[in-house]
């Protein structure tokens, strides 16, 4: 009797691509809330990078830039000041909204590239 291994779950499910960063981004999200006296304000996209990173890694560029643009949005509405809105009233909030935004895309790429790279062999 052959001894059974796990397997990780196939990577070829679109919806569990897209679940796995929806998931990622409520993680830290929830992670966050309890962080926020220690961490303010003034770093609110730090821990939304490993979020962006695992979708990427796990579904390739289409879940990267899903968790890119909803962790770009759980921040600015949760994170950033005035709190419970998504309005950018300021131009240093825009700026750095716009830095992580970008950089997300780049990560979603790179891990897209990865993940497209891995499936062939």
């Amino acid at each position: 009797m052959p001894a059974s291994r796990f397997q990780f779950p196939r990577r070829d499910n679109q919806l569990l691509r897209y679940f796995v960063a929806v998931v990622a981004v409520a993680i830290v999200t929830g992670l966050r809330q309890p962080l926020g006296p220690l961490l303010g304000l003034s770093v609110p996209f730090t821990l939304y990078f490993p979020a962006v990173f695992v979708a990427g890694w796990f579904g390739g560029f289409g879940p990267g830039m899903a968790a890119t643009l909803l962790s770009g949005y759980c921040a600015k509405t949760w994170f950033f000041a005035p709190l419970g809105t998504f309005s950018l009233d300021n131009w240093p909030a825009a700026f750095r909204l716009i830095v992580f935004l970008l950089s997300g895309a780049l990560a979603s790429f790179l891990c897209g590239l990865l993940h497209r790279r891995s499936e062939e062999l």
